[in-house]
């Protein structure tokens, strides 16, 4: 699959080479964050750079938080799961 060209300054486009994905499709990434702040810290990423979170189309958004909800339902223990958290930012 042919990636789109990466912003130099933005930290979500940017990911190491040898970074675990643990989802891929067409539209996004989910993959281990390299910082993580608990066990299971899992960012969903457009592949497609976007300068804010407001200029993405709706139905991207839309299609990134069902990803988002999926990797939560995926992670290991129901405690895991009742704390999962979806936070939005834009690399600016």
């Amino acid at each position: 699959m042919e990636e789109p060209a990466a912003q130099v300054d933005c930290p979500f486009c940017n990911w190491a080479p040898d970074t675990p994905f643990v989802y891929e499709e067409q539209l996004a990434v989910a993959l281990i964050d390299r910082r993580p702040i608990n066990r299971y810290h899992i960012l969903v990423v457009p592949r497609m750079h976007y300068q804010a979170f407001v200029e993405m189309p709706d139905e991207l958004v839309s299609h990134l938080y069902r990803l988002t909800k999926g990797c939560a339902l995926i992670l290991p223990g129901r405690d895991v799961v009742a704390g999962a958290t979806g936070v939005t930012l834009d690399g600016t």
